[in-house]
């Protein structure tokens, strides 16, 4: 069979209705998307003194955290699926500024304590309560912080930094 010039001379043409559903698809996808709040976001503070200002900063009175482990424990699988275990005999030591605490109760009551304690901002010159800087030393779990992230928040601290690295507690 012959095929004619007006055969040979027609383009292909590509249907654009199967992509234009797909972008529809994924704008209606991003617009159901909640941005109001991220839960595992923990709220970090930019110093204060950093930027393009000359003026020297004032020093501020700041309160040490340091957690420290003494026993690492060893490790025994949770049952589960996946690579998660358990710690048996792990165990902590915490460190308030001088004061060496081992237990969590301890430093619930050190931490309490040292938030009623309040000092001239250098700034506006109100009372406020000191920084709290947490550091950790080698071998400290995301579980150690958080109980300590936790009992800082209960004694209502608000401006809680975290360092890198530590120096012995004993």
């Amino acid at each position: 069979m012959p095929t004619t010039r007006k055969q040979r001379t027609r383009e292909a043409k590509m249907d654009m209705t199967p992509m234009i559903d797909v972008t529809f698809l994924l704008l209606i996808f991003f617009l159901c998307l909640e941005f109001k709040s991220l839960e595992g976001k923990l709220g970090s503070n930019l110093p204060k003194d950093a930027g393009r200002s000359q003026l020297p900063s004032e020093p501020r009175e700041r309160l040490d955290l340091r957690i420290a482990v003494t026993n690492a424990g060893t490790r025994r699988p949770d049952g589960l699926q996946g690579h998660r275990y358990e710690l048996d005999g792990h165990t902590v030591q915490y460190a308030l500024g001088p004061r060496h605490v081992e237990s969590l109760a301890e430093l619930e009551a050190e931490l309490r304590r040292a938030a009623a304690i309040t000092v001239p901002d250098p700034v506006t010159g109100t009372l406020q309560k000191r920084p709290l800087t947490i550091h950790t030393g080698s071998g400290v779990c995301y579980q150690d912080v958080t109980e300590v992230l936790d009992l800082a928040h209960a004694a209502e601290f608000r401006e809680i930094d975290f360092a890198l690295g530590s120096r012995r507690t004993r």
